[in-house]
């Protein structure tokens, strides 16, 4: 029995993970080359500079 778990066990492996593995790694680069990454969030130690009063 334990024989052919080890053996359906690695055809799964080699027939299922590794190519799914792989369409995951092209997904991700796919993703990274047209920007629908992780959207940046703004850094909160950066502050923008208080408006100045228009005197005319």
């Amino acid at each position: 029995m334990t024989i052919v778990a080890l053996i359906v066990s690695d055809v799964l492996y080699r027939w299922a993970e590794v190519p799914m593995i792989d369409v995951g790694r092209k997904v991700v680069t796919w993703r990274k080359a047209h920007g629908r990454g992780k959207p940046e969030l703004p850094n909160p130690t950066v502050r923008e500079p208080e408006p100045v009063l228009a005197s005319g």
